[in-house]
C-alpha cells in the first residue's frame, strides 16, 4: 500500500532537497522574465520547484558566475556552485537534480549522479546524444532502483494526454496520416515532435530522409522525413529553418475527422466530419472545429510532481529514460541518414 497522504489527513509531505544544474532559460529564465512575459504559467524548473510544497531549492551549478549568482539571488538559492562535482561534495545531501546543462553534458552528468546520494533526476531533452549509451544509463538508473524522467513536456500536459486516450480509445478511426513541422535539430527540438508523436501513435519507424537542412549545430541538421506507425500510416516529419521563426504543430487526419495541434502544443483544433452545407451528399470536416487549452503551461509543474510521487512514494513516471532513448534513438537514425545525402538534398 502507498505511503502516500490522503485528502484529509494532517500528515505533512515529506521533504525532498533539490538541485538545478544550469542556470539557463528553462532552469529558471523563463520565469524570473515573468514580468515581461504576456502568458501566466510556469515554465522553468526552478519555478517548478518553488510552487511544489514538498521541495526545498536548496543549490544550483553553473560555471559562470555572474549568472550563476544573478539566478541565486532571483530564486533565494542559498548554495552555488561552478560544478557538478563541487555541488556533490558539499556535504549537502540533493535529492533530486535537474539537469538542464547543455545537450551534450545530460548523459556525463547522468551517469555521475547515478552514482551519488541522489533518488531522482529529472533530465531536460535530449537525453542523450548517444542513443546506446543512453540506454545503458537509462538501464543502470532502472537497475539502481532510482528514478529518471526526461523532461519531454508534451506527456506531461493533461490536454495532450486526453487526446492520447482518444486515439487509443478508436474514437476518431484509424489513423490515415499525419503532418508535423518543427524547427531547430532533429536531435535538439526534433525530438520533442518524435517523441509526441510516438506518445499519441505508438511505435514508429523510420523511412526515407528527404532532404536536410543545417538549422541548429552541424551535427544536427533539421530533416525532412517520413515515419510509419505500426499499422503502416505515414507520418510526415517536415522541417523549416529557426532563423525566421520557432514552428512545432501536427495535423492528424483520420477517417472521423482532422485534429490539429497548434501554437506549440498549448493548443489542440479538433475537426470532426459533418454534412456538407453546399453540397447534398458531400461530406467535409467542419471548418471551426472545437478548439481547446492543452494545460501545457502547466507541464513542468506536472513533471516535478511525477518526479516528487515516483521519489516519495514509488508511482512510475509517465517518461522515463528507456521512453526517452526510444525517441531520440529514432532520431539519431535520421540525423545519420541526413548527414549522409547528397548535396542536391541539403538545402541552406
Amino acid at each position: 500500500m502507498s505511503d502516500r497522504p490522503t485528502a484529509g489527513t494532517a500528515r505533512p509531505l515529506p521533504v525532498l532537497n533539490a538541485l538545478v544544474v544550469g542556470c539557463g532559460q528553462i532552469a529558471g529564465g523563463y520565469d524570473s522574465a515573468m514580468p515581461q512575459r504576456r502568458s501566466a504559467g510556469v515554465f522553468s524548473h526552478a519555478g517548478a520547484y518553488r510552487a511544489h510544497p514538498g521541495f526545498r531549492l536548496l543549490g544550483c551549478v553553473e560555471p559562470d558566475t555572474a549568472r550563476r549568482t544573478a539566478f541565486m539571488e532571483h530564486w533565494g538559492i542559498p548554495q552555488g556552485f561552478a560544478d557538478l562535482e563541487a555541488a556533490l561534495a558539499s556535504g549537502t545531501v540533493f535529492d533530486v537534480v535537474s539537469v538542464c546543462s547543455p545537450d551534450h553534458a545530460h548523459t556525463p552528468q547522468l551517469e555521475r549522479l547515478l552514482h551519488a546520494p541522489v533518488r531522482g533526476a529529472l533530465c531536460e531533452k535530449p537525453m542523450t546524444t548517444d542513443p546506446v549509451r543512453g540506454a545503458a544509463v537509462a538501464a543502470a538508473w532502472t537497475q539502481a532502483g532510482k528514478t529518471l524522467l526526461v523532461n519531454y513536456s508534451r506527456r506531461f500536459a493533461p490536454g495532450i494526454r486526453a487526446l492520447a486516450a482518444e486515439l487509443e480509445s478508436g474514437v476518431w478511426g484509424p489513423v490515415q496520416h499525419v503532418t508535423a513541422t518543427y524547427t531547430k535539430g532533429i536531435r535538439h527540438n526534433g525530438a520533442h515532435m518524435v517523441d509526441l508523436l510516438r506518445f499519441l501513435l505508438g511505435p514508429l519507424t523510420d523511412g526515407p530522409v528527404l532532404r536536410s537542412r543545417p538549422d541548429y549545430r552541424p551535427d544536427d541538421p533539421t530533416v525532412d522525413a517520413v515515419l510509419y506507425t505500426a499499422a503502416g500510416a505515414p507520418v510526415y516529419l517536415v522541417g523549416a529553418g529557426h532563423e525566421h521563426y520557432a514552428l512545432f504543430e501536427a495535423q492528424i487526419v483520420t477517417p472521423c475527422g482532422r485534429i490539429d495541434m497548434e501554437d506549440f502544443g498549448f493548443r489542440l483544433r479538433r475537426q470532426p466530419v459533418e454534412d456538407s452545407r453546399r453540397f447534398p451528399g458531400f461530406r467535409q470536416i467542419d471548418a471551426a472545429g472545437t478548439v481547446t487549452d492543452t494545460g501545457l503551461d502547466q507541464a513542468l509543474p506536472a513533471a516535478v510532481d511525477a518526479l516528487y510521487q515516483a521519489v516519495a512514494y514509488g508511482t512510475v513516471p509517465p517518461c522515463g529514460g528507456v521512453e526517452a532513448v526510444a525517441a531520440e534513438h529514432l532520431c539519431d537514425s535520421l540525423r545519420r541518414k541526413a548527414l549522409s545525402l547528397p548535396p542536391e538534398r541539403t538545402i541552406a
